[in-house]
């Protein structure tokens, strides 16, 4: 049996094994049959979500997609498929044939409230498959609170109003309430007489 690159040889069978020579042996065919089996390789993919607004996926379940393109010096087909990973859970591991350039790729459902980051892959998110090997690559999503800002426009009237200094300032006090993925908290912005801040 020749050796190949392209796999690994699981057995052979010659049918019929045993043959007499004879004048009737004339145009008698004997097959050999050799099974070749594709070699193949692995890679595992561990899922971490990470960012201060972690707490609002609730679905903790994404959907990671990895493609490798044809190869015909060594006999590859195009392949592609989506595997669902859950994060901060066990990796979770796919074959592919050895020999196959794999990318991966994701695009996380939107959060309300939350941005992504863009997905970060380690040690990347292209890489070769070894034969009876396993590239481990850890996957990381950070999510971070959305923020805004509010501004507080300052003016006095009445008819006082003069006699307050002209360059009096005020202080006023802001709270709000805990919510999903944030603590509550207060403070305080300190404003003159017809100017404009901001928190």
């Amino acid at each position: 049996v020749c050796s190949s690159d392209l796999g690994t040889w699981t057995g052979s069978t010659v049918s019929p094994q045993t043959l007499v020579i004879g004048p009737d042996s004339v145009g008698t065919t004997v097959t050999a049959t050799n099974v070749i089996a594709r070699d193949v390789g692995f890679f595992a993919i561990e899922k971490k979500l990470t960012g201060d607004a972690a707490d609002l996926v609730i679905d903790r379940t994404f959907e990671v997609d990895y493609a490798w393109p044809e190869n015909s010096e060594l006999g590859i087909e195009a392949g592609s498929g989506t595997v669902a990973v859950a994060a901060d859970e066990d990796a979770v591991t796919v074959t592919a044939p050895a020999g196959a350039e794999v990318t991966l790729s994701e695009k996380p459902v939107a959060i309300a409230g939350g941005t992504w980051a863009a997905p970060a892959f380690e040690p990347g998110n292209t890489f070769m498959v070894v034969r009876d090997e396993t590239a481990r690559i850890t996957l990381t999503n950070l999510i971070e609170l959305n923020t805004g800002a509010f501004s507080l426009h300052k003016v006095v009237e009445g008819s006082a109003a003069g006699r307050v200094p002209a360059d009096a300032e005020f202080t006023v006090h802001y709270a709000y309430p805990a919510g999903v993925g944030f603590g509550a908290a207060e403070g305080e912005l300190t404003v003159a007489a017809g100017e404009t801040v901001t928190s």
